[in-house]
C-alpha cells in the first residue's frame, strides 16, 4: 500500500518492485510527506532496507532523507526501527539502512522530508533478510 491518493499516475508502488530502474519505472508521491507499506505475507526476519531514487544516476532530486521505518506483525500497531530527520545517502541516489535484525510481517516507511523539499520519488525499494532480498525491485 501506498498514501491514499498520492501517487502520480503512471508512477505506482508497484513500480518499486518491478525489476526496472529510471524515472519512467517510479514512485512518485504528489506530497513531500507520503508513506509506503509493505506486507511480506508472514512473519520474516530482516535486518537491510535499500531505496533509490534513481539507480541509473540521472535524476537525484525527491530522495526522501527525513524518515521513519517501522515494523508491525499485525499491520495495526507498529514499532520504530529507525527514525532521521537529516541522513546522507550513500550515493547521491541510493540509500543502504542497516539495523538490528526485526521479525516482522509489515514494513513501513513514512517519509517526512527530501532532498530538494519536492515530493518524493524512488525507482526501488529492497527488504533484506540473511537469505538475501525479501521485497525486491531487482
Amino acid at each position: 500500500k501506498s498514501s491514499p491518493n498520492q501517487e502520480v499516475p503512471g508512477h505506482h508502488r508497484r513500480n518499486l518492485v518491478d525489476a526496472s530502474f529510471g524515472d519512467l519505472s517510479s514512485w512518485l508521491a504528489t506530497t513531500n510527506t507520503s508513506w509506503l507499506e509493505f506486507n511480506l505475507q508472514q512473519p520474516k526476519t530482516f535486518s537491510k532496507v535499500i531505496w533509490s531514487r534513481d539507480r541509473t544516476g540521472i535524476l537525484k532530486d525527491r530522495l526522501p532523507i527525513g524518515y521513519t521505518l517501522s515494523s508491525s506483525n499485525d499491520g495495526q500497531s507498529w514499532n520504530q526501527i529507525k527514525f532521521e530527520t537529516q541522513s546522507v545517502p550513500n550515493s547521491p541516489t541510493t540509500y543502504n539502512l542497516t539495523f538490528p535484525p526485526v521479525t516482522a510481517q509489515y514494513l513501513r516507511f513514512d517519509i517526512i522530508k527530501t532532498n530538494d523539499a519536492g515530493p518524493a520519488a524512488l525507482d526501488d525499494f529492497e527488504i533484506i533478510g540473511s537469505q538475501g532480498a525479501l521485497w525486491a525491485g531487482v
